[in-house]
C-alpha cells in the first residue's frame, strides 16, 4: 500500500487534465507544482460488485507504482481507472502494462 503522503485524498476535474487510455485502464494525470507524485485508484461497481474485488485492483496497482516509485519523475498527480479486463491480468502483467505507458510517455527518469 503507498504511504498516505503519496495517495490523492479526493478526485476532482482538475483543468488542463490529460488522459491516457490502456486496456486495463485510463491513466490521468496533471501537474501538480510541487516536487513530490501523488496517485489515485478508481474501481467502480461495473467492474465487480463485491468490494473485495474491487479492493484486490486497487491493491495490484498500487503495488504495480511501488515497484516503479524511484523511477517516476515527480511533480505529477496520477489517477488511475480501471476496466473489466483488469480482472483477468495477474499482478505482473499490470506492472508491465504501467511500465510501458509510463515509458511511452516520459514519466521514467
Amino acid at each position: 500500500m503507498l504511504k498516505r503522503q503519496f495517495r490523492l485524498s479526493s478526485f476532482k476535474r482538475i483543468r488542463g487534465e490529460k488522459s491516457i487510455a490502456s486496456p486495463l485502464f485510463a491513466l490521468r494525470f496533471w501537474e501538480n507544482g510541487e516536487n513530490n507524485l501523488k496517485f489515485g485508484f478508481v474501481v467502480s461497481k461495473k467492474i465487480d460488485k463485491r468490494a473485495v474485488v474491487r479492493n484486490r485492483v486497487k491493491r495490484r496497482l498500487s503495488k504495480s507504482i511501488e515497484e516503479l516509485f524511484g523511477k517516476i519523475k515527480p511533480g505529477y498527480n496520477f489517477v488511475f481507472i480501471a476496466k473489466k479486463a483488469i480482472l483477468e491480468k495477474s499482478q505482473p502483467e499490470i506492472a508491465v502494462c504501467i511500465e510501458e505507458i509510463f515509458k511511452k510517455n516520459e514519466f521514467i527518469k
